[in-house]
């Protein structure tokens, strides 16, 4: 049951670059990391990719495919490379197409707290993700934009963090419109897991091409 509760307490990009073909593309090492931003039209997923950005919002805009841009940061002392891809949701497939999930190494479920349909259809997605990448672990995390709309609200901080919980991933609330703190912290919080998951599988292939030797 959804309801309104309280949760507890740059470079410019370059639009006129689109991502085809997603598939050539060499391996990611740990300094580079490739994220995409899914969810419904209308949640904010431009808006929140260009307050990472540029730390600028912008309020509307007509996005006519998908838009890869490119950005360094700094993750704990370690310089990490970006590339951000801001999907086009074509007949509410989330941006999550074929193509999509198997170039990204991690995701940001999107989703407006104003609109509960838009969140309703996160947890197909995440096995949607899992079923095209053949595994039980895809680096995601779950964010709920516009959390100043109050007065709008359909879907309560409750509902976001328990469906978090059940997907086994980081949750956020989020206004693109006001706190670019935020919006940056989903982004890194997310580049974090995606790290963190690289240097896992790396040590288990380690082990079992260790054990091939010996």
């Amino acid at each position: 049951m959804s309801g309104s509760s309280t949760p507890p307490d740059g470079p410019v990009p370059n639009p006129g670059s689109t991502l085809k073909p997603y598939l050539r593309r060499k391996k990611s090492s740990l300094g580079e990391t490739k994220i995409a931003v899914l969810g419904m039209a209308g949640v904010g997923k431009t808006a929140l990719c260009v307050r990472f950005l540029t730390k600028r919002f912008i309020g509307e805009y007509d996005q006519s495919s998908d838009n890869k841009y490119k950005c360094n940061t700094n993750l704990e002392g370690e310089n990490i490379s970006f590339e951000l891809l801001d999907t086009r949701s074509n007949n509410d497939d989330l941006g999550a197409r074929d193509e999509v999930i198997r170039w990204a190494d991690g995701f940001l479920l999107v989703y407006s707290v104003t609109a509960r349909k838009t969140f309703d259809v996160l947890a197909e997605t995440r096995r949607r993700l899992e079923d095209v990448k053949k595994t039980s672990h895809v680096p995601v995390i779950v964010v709920g934009n516009k959390a100043d709309l109050s007065h709008g609200r359909q879907v309560s901080y409750d509902d976001g963090a328990r469906l978090a919980t059940e997907l086994n991933c980081p949750f956020t609330e989020v206004a693109a419109a006001e706190d670019v703190s935020k919006v940056t912290d989903a982004f890194l919080t997310l580049c974090r897991e995606i790290v963190e998951f690289k240097r896992r599988s790396r040590t288990f292939l380690d082990r079992v091409f260790g054990l091939k030797k010996s």
